[in-house]
Order: C-alpha cells, then structure tokens, then sequence
C-alpha cells in the first residue's frame, strides 16, 4: 500500500434475515452480528457472491430470541463467545469443514440439547460449552488436536462423553461439576488426563485407565470404583 494511504475499513452488511457481515480478505466474508426477529436462523454459504468463511467474535452474542442455527459448508471458525448466552438456543447444525471454536463460542447456552462436533474439526477454546445445562450427549471426534481448559464444565445434564481415538489428552478441569456424567469413553490414545479434568462428577462410576500414561493429581480415582492404573500416573 503507497504511504500516505489509509488502511481498507471493512464496512458492513446487513442481508434481509438480519444478518449482518463484512468482506474479508482475501475474498471472504465473516458473520459479524445479527438483527433478525429470531427463530431458526440459516447462515447464507455465499453473500454478495464470496464464500461465507466464518462467523466473527461475538457475532450472536447475548442474543435470546435465536433458537436454532444452521452454519454452512464452507464455514472453517466460530469465534470467541460467538453464541455465549444466547439463552434459547435449543440446536446448532455445524459443517464438515468447521476447523475451530473458539473460547466461549457457546458459553451458557442453558437450552442447548443437540450439537455434533463434525470429524475434522481440530480445535475446541476454552470454555466453549460450559455451562450449556441441557447436554444430555456429547462426542469429541478424534482429529481434536487441542480442546482447551473448562470445555464442557458444568454441563448439568451430561450423562455421557465419547473421545474419540487420536484425541491424547483430556484437559484441566474440562468436564469439572457434571455431577451426572456417569459414562466416559477413553481411547487408546489418551495419555495424559490433566488436574482435576473430572473433579465433582460423582455420578462416575466407571472408567478404563489402563492405557493413560500420567494421570495429574486429583480426586477422580476416589471416585471410580473400577480402575485399570499404575502407580506412574500419579506422578
């Protein structure tokens, strides 16, 4: 860019449905907010013919008027508190090509019953389902290279997580104070489950740890009652 020109100020849209958005480079557009009447909401694949790529920071955020959200292929991010608190969210319909979450994305979302995370997605933010009270399910697909700390806590409902194999660790305090979680599904490949990664879960009973290599301290193993281990995790 010549000196002495100012920067390219995105300068957003707003389509008919409420749904407002900016260009992006290179030749993307991201979902930055929503002024819509609410319901079901169908994010558009395409707007002013460039592929819709994202859904920003915040875009929903605090919304309650929303209660379901269908995300496009061709979508790689949800940002950071992208959905938090929208309180009648009730389902989200994630692509194929959903790469990451970000911190938040979904915080508190207390109505939120259904979502499947797609295979190949590789990164999951801090926080991003705690707090989502109507979980009764969820499945961590094994192409999740890094999901972050406090993930699905204090999901009130959740009776039952399945991780998939390639995934190697579970992190701190990630399912901490899902007092019904009664059935974990480790893989093979889990090798390191991080402080305190079921702390107050005491509805679990059972979980095979024979294959994790180190198990920071913690009060899970007080609270299962049948435990493959070795002395080494403990270290």
């Amino acid at each position: 860019m010549p000196l002495g020109l100012p920067a390219q100020v995105a300068v957003a849209a707003t389509t008919s449905d409420g749904i407002v958005y900016e260009q992006r480079e290179p030749g993307t557009v991201a979902v930055t907010g929503y002024e819509g009447a609410g319901g079901r909401v169908e994010i558009p694949a395409q707007l002013e013919g460039l592929p819709v790529t994202s859904v920003a920071d915040g875009a929903f955020s605090l919304n309650t008027s929303i209660t379901e959200v269908s995300i496009p292929e061709g979508v790689l991010s949800v940002g950071n508190e992208a959905f938090n608190d929208c309180v009648k969210l009730t389902s989200v319909e994630l692509p194929a090509s959903l790469s990451s979450i970000g911190d938040s994305a979904f915080y508190s979302c207390s109505r939120l019953e259904s979502i499947e995370l797609p295979y190949g997605l590789a990164s999951i933010g801090d926080g991003a389902f705690c707090g989502c009270a109507s979980l009764a399910s969820i499945a961590v697909p094994g192409t999740v290279a890094d999901w972050g700390d406090y993930v699905f806590s204090s999901c009130e409902r959740l009776e039952s997580v399945r991780i998939g194999e390639g995934v190697d660790r579970v992190p701190t305090r990630s399912l901490i104070g899902d007092s019904l979680l009664s059935s974990v599904e480790l893989p093979g490949s889990v090798k390191l489950i991080e402080k305190n990664a079921f702390r107050s879960c005491g509805s679990l009973a059972t979980c095979d740890l024979s294959h994790v290599g180190r198990l920071k301290h913690g009060p899970l193993l007080a609270r299962l009652v049948r435990v493959q281990a070795l002395d080494h995790m403990l270290r």
